[in-house]
């Protein structure tokens, strides 16, 4: 879940030798190997509906809430690269749904901000603005480099929409945000 957050960057073979190789370590039925599952869909270039839905049983099977919004992640993201985009969508508004189910705050952040690009690709640009934004302010309440997130979810959206003008307002913003976290690795 935090690639962006390497130094340096493990190339993508590496990383899906990484998760072949938890997956034969791990249990069936176990978080581990949903985990090692989601990681395969996140890395690879191709959509990988398997390995997702295999994913979302385990963690529907554990009753772990977070685990089933990254499930739900993958399968989103599988439906995405194979431009599937309603489908996607569909499964980011299920994850959304377990929002009350999830206490952790950046988890939270991530699964608001995220789901930007999902409700832009449908073409539901409000929906896409209202995430956006809900995403900066669970993000704002957290660390700077939470902040740069967050700022970054809207201006994501805006740059979709040709909202310059709205980009401008953001600029004094963004440049604190990135100021504030220099020292923080993140994509």
């Amino acid at each position: 879940r935090r690639a962006g957050m390497w130094p340096v960057r493990a190339s993508r073979d590496l990383a899906l030798e990484w998760v072949d190789r938890a997956l034969e370590l791990s249990d069936p039925w176990s978080a581990a190997r949903a985990r090692a599952l989601i990681a395969q869909c996140v890395a690879s270039e191709e959509a990988r509906p398997e390995p997702a839905a295999e994913a979302s049983m385990i963690a529907e099977r554990l009753g772990d809430a977070e685990l089933l919004s990254f499930a739900f992640d993958a399968r989103a993201l599988t439906d995405f690269k194979g431009h599937r985009y309603d489908d996607a969508l569909a499964w980011v508004e299920r994850r959304l749904g377990l929002e009350d189910a999830i206490s952790d705050p950046d988890h939270l952040s991530d699964l608001f901000g995220e789901s930007v690009p999902f409700y832009a690709a449908a073409g539901r640009l409000l929906e896409a603005r209202l995430v956006a934004e809900r995403g900066d302010e669970i993000a704002s309440r957290l660390t700077t480099h939470h902040r740069v997130h967050g700022v970054s979810y809207l201006l994501e959206l805006e740059e979709l929409l040709g909202g310059w003008e709205r980009v401008e307002e953001l600029t004094e913003r963004t440049e604190r945000c990135v100021a504030e976290t220099l020292g923080t690795p993140c994509i």
